[in-house]
């Protein structure tokens, strides 16, 4: 069946960082890593949930200061793209396949990149945002049960506004909380460290080079 739909994932797949999550990258540059991973344990060991854990960090950042101007430099200097993935987008929209991302991380880590990345997708869906006042100072932010089993709920939806079903539609992704899309679309485990995902991949790239997937797309 012809493929019509393609979602990314962005953090580890799409793009390349020193660490595996946007959130522990702004941990360890504010000097506050350690307490981000208690945050973060709490969550994967489902003592907190996915909503709960944005509003502890949003709170554990804007104690330690961080601005909009701190943000986008942590972007410039830690977000790359993984080789081939603009080439991969572009071929994947030239055949007239939808492209979108569909992460349960950061927006801020798109949105200040995407233009120096030269990146064109067709559709973003981050589950968070971090929310800065006039001065650049974080007030907030706005989130979504977006991960998980979130992601294949909003992989559904846009399966939906782009006249497209689960069938025709691929996946890549890179990380254990990929697995619900991997049960329900084909799914393509890229330069994954997870046994668990690749166990429930439909295809696997070992390589770091995104044009790779093209060959599973008909």
């Amino acid at each position: 069946m012809a493929t019509k739909l393609v979602g990314f994932d962005w953090d580890g797949t799409l793009v390349k960082m020193p660490r595996k999550y946007s959130w522990s990258i702004i941990d360890s540059t504010l000097g506050c890593a350690k307490r981000g991973e208690e945050i973060a344990d709490k969550y994967w060991h489902s003592r907190i949930n996915y909503l709960e854990w944005c509003a502890e960090c949003i709170e554990l950042y804007r104690e330690f200061g961080l601005t909009e101007k701190w943000l986008r430099e942590i972007v410039e200097q830690n977000v790359t793209l993984h080789k081939g993935a603009r080439e991969t987008v572009e071929e994947l929209r030239s055949r007239g396949i939808k492209v979108g991302i569909i992460s349960g991380g950061m927006y801020n880590m798109y949105e200040y990149s995407a233009g120096r990345l030269g990146l064109e997708v067709d559709y973003v869906n981050f589950a968070a945002t971090l929310k800065f006042d006039g001065k650049g100072r974080l007030v907030g932010g706005e989130y979504r049960e977006d991960d998980f089993d979130g992601k294949l709920r909003v992989l559904k939806d846009y399966c939906g506004r782009c006249g497209a079903t689960l069938d025709e539609t691929l996946y890549v992704g890179d990380s254990h909380n990929d697995i619900p899309v991997f049960k329900a679309a084909a799914g393509i485990a890229f330069s994954s460290d997870s046994d668990d995902l690749k166990a429930v991949a439909r295809h696997i790239v070992k390589g770091d080079d995104m044009r790779e997937i093209l060959r599973y797309v008909e």
